[in-house]
């Protein structure tokens, strides 16, 4: 462990790196859009899914082919 105040600490690459991780895992979600009403619940839906991403990466896989899945079902019964 190296500390922070000289040099880059342990720490301080722990943080930017979860920082950095986090940030790109919610960019990466394209949620439904919400409606004016929801914005605030489109947030915190918005975490719960970076915390799903986070421990089970291929859960939020099979969601995404699911939706794809239903998309294309859908389509085909217009």
């Amino acid at each position: 462990w190296v500390p922070e105040p000289q040099y880059r600490g342990t720490w301080g690459i722990i943080y930017s790196c979860a920082l950095t991780l986090i940030l790109t895992v919610y960019k990466s979600l394209h949620l439904n859009v919400p409606t004016r009403l929801d914005s605030y619940r489109y947030y915190l839906r918005g975490i719960k899914w970076v915390a799903i991403a986070m421990v089970a990466p291929e859960f939020v896989l099979n969601y995404s082919f699911v939706q794809l899945h239903e998309a294309i079902r859908l389509c085909a019964d217009l």
